[in-house]
C-alpha cells in the first residue's frame, strides 16, 4: 500500500481567546493510521515565544510526540508545534490544544491523517 497524506480537520478559535485550551471540533481518521497535529497560537500582544508552552491532549487519550516547534517573539508573537500518534482503532475524536496562562489571541489548528505507513518506524 502506497503513502497517502488526507486533511482530517482545519480549524480556528475565535478571536481573543484567552487563556485555557481550545478543543476542536470532532473529526474522524481511519484505524491503523498516523496522525499529524500542527497548532499555531498567536499571543494577544506578547512578545514571548508560546510554541515552547503549546500541549496537546484528546478525546480518545493517543498518545503524542512533540516532533518539534518554533516561534518568533517580536510584538504579538507567535508559535507553532508538531506532535504525532499512531491511532490504531480510529474513531471520531477531539484534540485540544492549550497554552496554559499565556493570553492567546487565535489558536490555529489542523490535522494531518497519513495511511500505508510503516507502523514500526513511521517517522
Amino acid at each position: 500500500m502506497a503513502l497517502a497524506k488526507t486533511d482530517k480537520l482545519g480549524v480556528s478559535s475565535g478571536d481573543n481567546h484567552g487563556t485555557g485550551g481550545y478543543t476542536t471540533a470532532s473529526f474522524t481518521p481511519s484505524a491503523s493510521s498516523f496522525l499529524v497535529v500542527c497548532a499555531i497560537a498567536e499571543e494577544n500582544g506578547g512578545v514571548s515565544d508560546p510554541s515552547g508552552s503549546l500541549t496537546i491532549s484528546d478525546s480518545a487519550g493517543l498518545t503524542w510526540t512533540a516532533q518539534g516547534n518554533t516561534g518568533k517573539t517580536t510584538s504579538w508573537a507567535a508559535g507553532m508545534r508538531v506532535w504525532t500518534a499512531p491511532d490504531s482503532a480510529g474513531g471520531a475524536k477531539t484534540v485540544t490544544i492549550d497554552c496554559g496562562a499565556k493570553n492567546i489571541y487565535k489558536y490555529h489548528v489542523h490535522v494531518f491523517q497519513f495511511t500505508g505507513h510503516d507502523t514500526g518506524s513511521p517517522i
